[in-house]
């Protein structure tokens, strides 16, 4: 998208002719920033932007050409018009930048005083040409800004880059992942304590000397954001790391995660457990006890820590209130791998999105003590987060009581509980919270409640007459599989609960289903306007696993066939105000759906459903 000074490119994948026609249409001489990124730069359109970068009456100060797939060749076209151009910002992330590009982008350096900034993030630059490259940077007395995340630049490159920045101007430098050790990141740091000029540093993914880098942040007051996420650390100096912090000038601190394993030689993406009780303490001191902090992101906090940590800072015993504003980035909130931002005092969390999802085991109440409060001050595009989905974390039965209790008049309209390990003795739990809820979608599979328990779950429903708000229902039990010819008390109240023309419109029932808990449902449908989908995805009996299908027991087939003649008539009788569209079964698909009883009339089941969902 073009403005009258700035012109984009960005995303469209241009090759080789198109992109050098869009140059040559496009780019006029008033335009003063340029992003071609992703689009192929050929020796011809490298030749031509050269010729753009070098007229004076082009007026042209940024340059993007991240991801364009430069060529040696093209590159050096483009390097050697950079000492006659006006560009002050140039972007070069991942092309690949091979020693002789660098040689001429150092020549380039010498001769543009002009460049403040350069980012060459992804390019596979080797130590040698790191070398050869940051010689220039003392000559350049503008550049401000100096991006070389995701390079190979070693010790020997990072100790080169060191050398150069004692004459340089650089106030914001970033060296993420480039296989620095503890020689290379030394002198980094030694030089950059001395210089004293710089403000933003991120040396993430990297060996890293933490007490040397303490003493740089308590020695550089222009240091304002730092970056050591996922470094590789001694894990006895981390205490004092973060009480340093208490005497830096920091106001951005991004630690995602810190390994405390020199070996394998490896920079894997790291899951943050650093927050150990001694870790955790120390982060709150310097939260609290330094002024210009107001900005944290880390990877992982347990709940009961993010609670203790709101608390703390909310609630100061000296002076009350919490003094500054502060923001508390999460980026792996809830092992979700999804950022989630607290803003304290006011305690508010920021959501990407509008489901509360916590995949960490919780398991005791203490874990979950704290999860209505973050529900409640949850917010996603500035509405409050309604969807909660607490799927696999563990909870039992005294730890759904404490979460449910919590969460009585929080506004909750989709819950999801399923694989956790409470009982029967839950659903006491679980009716209360309906009885208040506006809840419209309720999920529960794969946990350890019975037939008795979705009864009585069941006939709570039914005691509401039709007045209690769950639409979508997904729930499962546990029982004998091998009974074909059960019956189970709870399809009884789901069958009153329907014929009561309930708010239901959907029902996904898991475990030992037989014909005659289908059947009980399937005939309570004939009344009920709502109900559109209706899945019995019944637990396989052991004896239809098999490579063949044995013999099947007479009732067993006359049940499946009286199922299916039942919904045969609710369908398709002229009384029938059945809106069913959806129906599922995997176990009588299979194994009963072809018998001739059932084949003479299924099309017109078929039909009916398939009218239903164009209504």
């Amino acid at each position: 998208m073009a403005t009258s000074n700035s012109l984009d490119a960005s995303g469209q994948f241009m090759w080789d002719r198109v992109a050098y026609a869009y140059v040559d249409r496009e780019l006029k001489p008033n335009i003063e920033q340029f992003d071609f990124s992703t689009n192929h730069v050929s020796q011809n359109t490298a030749g031509l932007l050269s010729m753009f970068l070098t007229n004076e009456e082009y007026c042209l100060t940024s340059l993007n050409l991240t991801q364009c797939r430069l060529t040696e060749s093209a590159s050096c076209t483009l390097f050697q018009s950079l000492a006659k151009s006006k560009i002050k910002e140039l972007t070069l992330d991942k092309n690949l930048m091979t020693a002789k590009c660098c040689e001429e982008l150092s020549k380039a350096l010498t001769s543009n005083l002009n460049i403040e900034y350069l980012s060459m993030e992804g390019c596979d630059i080797l130590a040698d040409s790191m070398v050869t490259l940051v010689k220039a940077f003392p000559t350049a007395k503008n550049l401000k800004v100096v991006r070389f995340d995701n390079n190979s630049m070693f010790d020997r490159g990072a100790i080169a880059l060191a050398e150069a920045i004692k004459e340089t101007n650089i106030t914001s430098l970033s060296v993420a992942d480039n296989q620095i050790w503890k020689d290379g990141i030394l002198a980094l740091l030694q030089a950059i304590t001395d210089r004293g000029i710089i403000e933003e540093l991120d040396v993430s993914y990297n060996i890293l000397e933490l007490q040397a880098l303490s003493q740089c942040i308590e020695r550089i007051s222009t240091l304002t954001a730092l970056n050591i996420s996922g470094c590789k650390v001694d894990e006895t100096l981390i205490e004092l790391f973060f009480q340093s912090i208490q005497r830096s000038k920091l106001q951005t601190i991004i630690i995602n995660g810190l390994n405390t394993n020199k070996l394998p030689i490896a920079w894997p993406h790291v899951q943050d457990t650093v927050w150990n009780s001694i870790n955790f303490k120390d982060l709150i001191e310097a939260i609290r006890n330094t002024e210009t902090l107001t900005d944290v992101r880390i990877g992982f906090l347990e709940s009961y820590q993010l609670g203790t940590l709101i608390d703390t800072l909310e609630h100061q015993p000296s002076n009350g209130q919490f003094s500054k504003k502060l923001t508390l980035s999460m980026y792996d909130f809830g092992r979700t791998g999804n950022c989630w931002v607290a803003t304290i005092p006011y305690f508010e969390l920021q959501a990407p999105c509008d489901v509360f999802k916590w995949a960490s085991k919780l398991g005791l109440n203490v874990a979950v003590r704290d999860m209505p409060r973050f529900i409640k001050a949850s917010k996603f595009d500035g509405a409050p987060v309604t969807k909660v989905d607490f799927s696999g974390c563990n909870i039992d039965n005294d730890s759904l009581k404490t979460l449910l209790d919590g969460l009585h008049q929080a506004g909750i309209e989709e819950l999801d509980l399923s694989g956790n390990p409470f009982d029967d003795n839950a659903v006491e739990a679980i009716i209360s919270f309906l009885g208040d809820s506006p809840l419209f979608s309720l999920k529960i599979e794969k946990s350890n409640l019975s037939d008795f328990g979705l009864s009585k779950l069941f006939s709570f429903l039914r005691s509401q007459d039709g007045q209690c708000n769950p639409i979508n229902i997904s729930l499962s039990f546990n029982g004998d599989t091998n009974d074909e010819l059960a019956t189970h008390s709870c399809f009884n109240e789901l069958a009153e609960v329907v014929a009561q023309e309930s708010k239901l419109e959907t029902i996904t029932m898991t475990g030992p289903i037989t014909s005659i808990d289908a059947g009980k449902v399937i005939v309570s449908l004939k009344n009920n306007e709502r109900i559109t989908s209706l899945k019995l995805l019944g637990t396989i009996p052991d004896k239809y696993k098999g490579p063949s299908v044995p013999p099947v027991d007479y009732r067993v087939m006359d049940g499946y066939i009286q199922m299916a003649k039942n919904l045969h008539i609710v369908l398709t009788n002229p009384g029938s105000h059945c809106r069913l569209h959806n129906f599922e079964f995997p176990l009588f698909a299979q194994n009963f759906l072809y018998n001739d009883q059932v084949l003479e009339f299924w099309s017109e089941v078929e039909s009916k459903l398939d009218e239903n969902a164009r209504l």
